[in-house]
């Protein structure tokens, strides 16, 4: 393992993921990746001519805001890991392919991603990113779970 990409939703258990990342990048020599996926498209950049431009000029803005915040979130989180080679990156769309785009762009040979350990009917109605993430990734995919914040079976 080169190069491991742990994902972030910057949720508690996502950041609670994070250093096991690290600990096992540290571990392997590998370089890490914080990534976080955006759920929707890029808008495409207004023309001046077309109707309703202001409007799509406000949206290109606030895509560009959204997208500068949480870069300065990543690279903040990223700064807080010590002796590790840490890379931050976006993806866009869905979580599973935005997670995967990012893998294929860094070259990952590993995904870690939290999971909340859902079952039952929460399970069935909500699915899982975890779970389909391990299912059709191209490359290896930890599941990482707090086991401390897991209610007692």
């Amino acid at each position: 393992m080169r190069h491991i990409v742990v994902t972030t939703d910057f949720s508690p258990l996502a950041d609670r993921a994070v250093p096991a990342a690290a600990d096992l990048a540290r571990r392997l020599g590998a370089k890490l990746t914080l990534a976080h996926v955006i759920t929707s498209q890029r808008p495409p950049e207004p023309d001046p001519n077309a109707p309703f431009f202001k409007v799509a000029q406000r949206l290109f803005e606030a895509d560009r805001e959204l997208e500068g915040q949480v870069m300065a979130s990543l690279r903040e989180r990223g700064q807080r890991i010590a002796g590790l080679d840490v890379g931050v990156a976006l993806g866009r769309g869905g979580a599973v392919e935005g997670i995967i785009e990012v893998a294929r762009e860094v070259g990952a040979d590993l995904i870690v991603i939290s999971s909340q350990g859902r079952t039952g009917l929460a399970r069935m109605l909500l699915g899982s990113v975890a779970e389909e993430m391990a299912r059709v990734s191209p490359v290896p995919v930890l599941i990482w779970k707090d086991v401390a914040a897991a209610p007692p079976a």
